[in-house]
């Protein structure tokens, strides 16, 4: 047997043993069980009003893992957080649940709301059928009036510290919303508007004196 064929029996063999770890959760040498978080696409949120920001934690391999985490979060510019919690939506083998629970009620708010900081467990449903499992990790912000229209903000932050064991991976991404546009409503002109109103109190004066002579024929 040549040397390259026993370099391509190789490969084909490591190939296997990583399919193999996506299928029954055995995972070969460093191969990590969990993805670094990434983050959620933005959602809009109007100004004054509260919505979510977040990020999602997947799971590559065939086996639940669960471990215990600390998440640091930074509200992205002009918005604070005011609810100490973080809620989540399981996605399991890539299709989301379309519920979310509570997940994180340990939680501490600081820094006039601009930060929070969450400690306890958390599980990633299993992969499966050639596709990851995860969580979509949701906090509450609301805007403030100092934000600007039809505007993206992203450097809000995301870290995710594991604190029991090399279950879950840790990693940092950025936190993000937009604004909405506002569409200004039609204004009148003046000299228009002036002509329309004269029209409607003639019409008014007109029905006035209609009704004013044929309650003095009828007398």
């Amino acid at each position: 047997m040549t040397t390259k064929i026993r370099k391509a029996i190789t490969s084909a063999g490591a190939s296997a043993l990583i399919a193999g770890a996506l299928l029954s959760g055995t995972a070969a040498g460093a191969f990590a069980a969990t993805l670094a978080p990434t983050v959620i696409p933005a959602k809009t949120i109007a100004i004054g009003a509260t919505g979510n920001v977040g990020a999602q934690v997947l799971n590559q391999i065939g086996v639940t893992q669960t471990g215990t985490v600390t998440l640091n979060l930074t509200a992205p510019a002009n918005s604070i957080f005011e609810t100490p919690e973080v809620w989540g939506m399981d996605i399991n083998q890539g299709v989301p649940s379309g519920g979310t629970s509570k997940r994180f009620t340990n939680c501490n708010i600081s820094n006039a709301g601009k930060n929070m900081t969450c400690s306890g467990s958390i599980t990633i449903p299993a992969a499966g059928n050639g596709s990851p499992s995860g969580v979509n990790l949701l906090a509450d912000v609301t805007v403030q009036s100092s934000a600007a229209d039809n505007t993206l903000y992203t450097d809000g932050s995301f870290i995710l510290t594991n604190s029991s064991n090399g279950a879950i991976s840790g990693g940092t991404t950025n936190l993000q919303y937009r604004t909405p546009e506002v569409v200004n409503a039609p204004m009148i002109d003046p000299v228009i508007g002036g002509g329309a109103a004269s029209a409607g109190l003639l019409a008014l004066g007109g029905i006035y004196v209609m009704r004013t002579r044929k309650n003095a024929a009828t007398a």
